[in-house]
């Protein structure tokens, strides 16, 4: 098992194939403290293999039974961290992982706090993953909020797989967090195949022996006319931004990018915080361009580094884009917004 493009053909390839089923024995009864089923396990461990990835992000530790096929699986990947999360475990998952190889427990960061504070952590600039397991509270409410910092958190081509779709706050999840989000789509059919005139019969799942629906990003940003696109807070190293610069796909598309920038920052020893924005717009016609800069007026620069050493610093950016009559409703840009210089 090696890198190769993670799409639904891909996956479906697996089961059957002999390396899947070499991969479903071995973990029929190892480790034995994980409570998903042997295809759940071994198309984990896929998936990692076939990401590549190097960071993976667990909502959900219980045992560490799925926390140590991830870790495995980055093992044979020769790099990457675990980075899994359960705010009940703080006293039951630091022993279980003491008992593993030293080599796998390198591999593994446990956090004993709930998804909230992990994802806002890792939103805030910490960390960016290639795949992200759901597998916390399965209310509604909890499993939406995982699923839209998940979203947040992970790196371009990302993937996320929600665990026990079967049941109703799973699935009502994700049916608004997709419905909200195009830059992401399923890996098979099982969203397609619930019904809503039979809304409680029994589900058809992507892949057999699992309960996953498995969630692909496409990169990449897209705009939906006339509503607000936060890129959500994150803290930054760098004290000076000059503006902002955005590359956009392959498209015709004519009409106005509104942005508003805000630099934020704080001095905890002080207790202040000061704020500054640069907001202003540019006329997007992508028959003549694929690539904008949006120089500031003036530039944002923080200065409270000057007077308190211990000041940090974040960034948020907020588009809208208002398509001209006849241009498309979306505008789809290649990647977030970079900074300038």
């Amino acid at each position: 098992m090696s890198r190769r493009p993670v799409t639904v053909e891909s996956v479906q390839e697996l089961f059957g194939s002999g390396p899947f089923n070499n991969l479903e024995y071995r973990f029929r009864y190892c480790p034995p403290a994980s409570l998903m089923s042997s295809n759940s396990r071994a198309l984990l461990y896929c998936l990692v293999r076939m990401l590549d990835a190097d960071t993976v992000a667990e909502i959900g530790t219980l045992f560490c039974g799925t926390t140590e096929v991830l870790a495995r699986a980055l093992m044979a990947n020769l790099h990457g961290l675990v980075h899994t999360a359960d705010p009940f475990g703080g006293e039951r998952c630091p022993p279980i992982i003491a008992q593993w190889p030293p080599e796998l427990q390198d591999l593994v960061r446990f956090y004993p706090e709930d998804s909230m504070a992990f994802l806002q952590r890792a939103a805030e600039g910490r960390w960016r993953f290639d795949l992200t397991l759901v597998d916390g509270n399965h209310d509604f409410e909890f499993v939406l909020f995982d699923l839209m910092m998940a979203a947040r958190v992970a790196n371009p081509g990302g993937v996320i797989v929600l665990d026990n779709f079967d049941l109703s706050g799973p699935l009502e999840a994700a049916r608004l967090f997709l419905s909200n989000n195009s830059d992401w789509s399923e890996l098979g059919t099982s969203m397609a195949s619930w019904c809503a005139g039979e809304p409680f019969k029994e589900r058809t799942l992507s892949f057999p022996g699992t309960a996953f629906l498995i969630l692909k990003q496409s990169g990449g940003v897209t705009l939906k006319k006339h509503r607000i696109v936060s890129s959500g807070q994150s803290f930054i190293e760098r004290r000076r931004i000059d503006g902002i610069g955005l590359r956009f796909g392959e498209q015709i598309a004519c009409g106005r990018l509104h942005y508003n920038v805000h630099l934020r920052e704080w001095a905890s020893e002080a207790r202040t915080s000061k704020e500054q924005k640069a907001a202003g717009h540019v006329d997007v016609d992508l028959s003549t361009a694929a690539r904008l800069t949006c120089p500031f007026p003036q530039p944002l620069i923080a200065r409270l580094s000057e007077r308190h050493p211990d000041s940090h610093q974040a960034v948020e950016i907020e588009l809208c884009w208002q398509p001209t009559l006849g241009s498309p409703d979306r505008l789809r840009l290649q990647a977030a917004p970079a900074l300038l210089p």
